[in-house]
């Protein structure tokens, strides 16, 4: 059949691969039995540097077998969401720096030209450098870090836990991510984390981390700026009004750039941040047209804008006045769909919709458990989960700006 020539030719191609790389290997070798020694030891160690290049997939494969554990008995469902969180969470720890911007950091880190990156990454670099360690010792820090918060987050707010997780790893922007922009992920994880806090009132711990969340990554100061915007409770039709203005904004963004207008406003303003002035080059860029809108981009927008809608309504139609926190989270989750339809043309700065897109991982639970019949949330749970696979997908075809295949290419510096 098709499908078993295509296993065949992927099994050939990887034994092939495997074989090239032993001969090279082989002609190091001096004798018959340092050969054979040579071969198993070789070929065990290329079998897994090729068996991580689909390690995404495989992760998925696990995952789902994982939870068919859950769906047999529901008692599993704190040891699969552990399982779940220790795969994605080491798979990430142990990385090599084999993305764009991991190559970048550990460039700029041997350079000793690290000053121009935010406090946190300054000092880690220095006491990396004091123990001579490698660049892996800082993305380690941060790869801790990153999933420390998100696994005290998900335990503490989220009414499914393994469905939170699962959107957490198939969302492109967020689990993929997490081997990209270090330092912005650190960032959302640890503004995720202290929006929590607000909603518990655990006020010290809260300022603490605001100031923790600014010195990891300078961006998260404007969505702490919104946010105090939009912490106001009194707002009866906040959430209608919010969720009314995000689908103008995709409409308009369609047909006008009536962002150019706002990014000039912005201008203004960061010209008197002095914290903020690196961001200037990005605006520039973008009141000079040099950036167009990514491939696909709005269809992207749309889909986010959708899930909006869907959690939107939701809670304008609960009752419950005691889910205050939802509310919270909707808002902001709908501000930042406001920014991404906004800045559609404009890749870098569209990045802030994640400090605002996290929030889904709570919110589409939450939707789907107001579904009192069994059947049709289960129906919607997978309808939901198979979209965001189908998303996920789409995201490890990421390319970077010579084409290669960022995600094809994993690599882990213990292998």
């Amino acid at each position: 059949t098709k499908h078993q020539t295509r296993c065949t030719s992927q099994s050939l191609l990887m034994n092939s691969s495997i074989f090239v790389l032993l001969v090279r290997d082989i002609r190091k070798a001096q004798s018959t039995d340092k050969i054979v020694q040579m071969c198993l030891v070789k070929w065990a160690h290329y079998s897994i540097q090729l068996l991580f290049m689909n390690i995404f997939i495989i992760l998925c494969i696990l995952i789902f077998l994982l939870l068919s554990l859950k769906v047999i008995n529901k008692k599993y469902e704190y040891f699969v969401f552990n399982s779940i969180f220790f795969l994605i969470s080491i798979i990430n720890i142990i990385k090599d720096n084999f993305t764009p911007d991991l190559i970048i950091y550990n460039s700029e880190y041997l350079s000793n030209n690290f000053l121009h990156f935010e406090p946190f990454f300054i000092i880690l670099a220095y006491i990396s450098k004091i123990f001579n360690f490698k660049f892996y010792f800082i993305s380690t820090v941060y790869s801790i870090l990153t999933f420390y918060f998100l696994y005290k987050s998900i335990k503490q707010l989220s009414v499914d836990l393994n469905l939170s997780l699962m959107l957490f790893y198939f969302i492109p922007g967020m689990y993929l991510n997490t081997f990209i922009q270090i330092r912005q992920m650190l960032a959302i994880v640890i503004v995720l984390y202290t929006v929590l806090l607000y909603i518990t009132n655990d006020k010290k711990l809260q300022i603490l981390l605001v100031l923790f969340s600014i010195l990891v990554h300078y961006s998260a100061l404007i969505f702490w700026i919104i946010f105090i915007i939009l912490v106001n409770k009194k707002q009866k039709y906040h959430t209608l009004i919010l969720l009314i203005s995000s689908i103008a904004t995709l409409f308009l963004s369609f047909f006008t750039r009536l962002d150019l207008f706002l990014f000039k406003l912005i201008k203004l303003i960061l010209i008197n941040f002095s914290l903020l002035n690196k961001y200037i080059f990005y605006l520039d860029q973008i009141l000079n047209n040099n950036i167009e809108m990514v491939s696909g981009q709005y269809y992207k927008n749309l889909f986010f804008t959708l899930i909006g809608l869907f959690v939107g309504l939701i809670v304008l139609k609960s009752k419950n006045n005691n889910e205050i926190y939802i509310k919270l989270m909707t808002n902001l989750y709908l501000v930042g769909i406001i920014i991404l339809n906004i800045t559609m043309y404009i890749a870098p700065i569209s990045r802030m919709f994640y400090y605002f897109g996290i929030f889904q991982i709570f919110l589409m639970p939450y939707a789907i458990s107001k579904f009192k019949n069994k059947t049709l949330a289960l129906t919607l749970k997978v309808f939901v989960i198979t979209i965001y696979f189908i998303i996920f997908i789409n995201g490890l075809n990421y390319t970077d700006t010579v084409g290669n295949h960022v995600f094809y290419n994993y690599s882990s510096y213990i292998f």
